[in-house]
């Protein structure tokens, strides 16, 4: 006897956990890092395939200087 097993919804919860993930990655990222472009004149370039693609797209990022007493972390 053969059974089906539905994974639809594993997948879904993997989907929604990783986007979670990302929803916290980015913020903290962008708290912590000053993001610039290395050559902020020149026009970007992007190429579209299945997904839009920015060529020649090079930037720096800095640590950004916060100050002990105004980290979220000393709250706790």
């Amino acid at each position: 006897m053969s059974r089906v097993i539905d994974l639809q919804p594993l997948v879904r919860a993997n989907d929604s956990s990783s986007l979670l993930e990302i929803y916290k990655l980015v913020p903290t990222f962008l708290r912590n890092f000053e993001v610039e472009l290395e050559t902020p004149d020149t026009e970007w370039q992007t190429f579209n395939a299945w997904f839009v693609r920015q060529l020649n797209f090079h930037t720096k990022f800095k640590p950004r200087t916060v100050p002990a007493d105004s980290r979220r972390d000393s709250l706790a």
